[in-house]
Order: structure tokens, then C-alpha cells, then sequence
């Protein structure tokens, strides 16, 4: 929900997506910001119960630095 507003109020926002979709989950192409996420696809996966076919590799695959890079560009 919070990225959903911020969107609305033209906030920019930044995402990190592990095994949930970015591309209907996370910043659209109406937003500032950006979706950060791994290549690494689960094929089943359900994030509310933590169950994940690959232990996670998506999640682990998306470094501090990532993040703070993303950051970066919209301060």
C-alpha cells in the first residue's frame, strides 16, 4: 500500500523484489524510482509462508549495495 501512494504522490520509491513479481508489484512505469530484483526465478514459491524451492536465492542475491545504489540516485 505504501508503495502505491507514493506512486500517486509522484514520491520516488524503490522496491525489493525477491520472488514476488516486479514487473505488477513493484514501481511502474508511472513512478519515480525503481524495482530491484535478482534473475534468479522461483518456480513455486509462497512469500507469505516462506516456503521457496531455491532457499531464497533471489533474496540472497540482491546486495546491500544494490540497494544503497538505488538509493543513491533519487537523494
Amino acid at each position: 500500500a505504501y508503495l502505491h501512494l507514493a506512486i500517486w504522490r509522484h514520491v520516488p520509491s524503490i522496491m525489493i523484489s525477491g520472488a514476488t513479481q516486479h514487473d505488477v508489484n513493484g514501481v511502474w512505469r508511472y513512478g519515480i524510482g525503481e524495482n530491484i530484483y535478482s534473475q534468479e526465478k522461483c518456480i513455486r514459491c509462497d512469500v507469505w509462508k516462506g516456503i521457496c524451492d531455491k532457499n531464497h536465492k533471489c533474496m540472497d542475491a540482491i546486495s546491500v549495495n544494490d540497494v544503497y545504489d538505488s538509493i543513491k540516485k533519487y537523494m
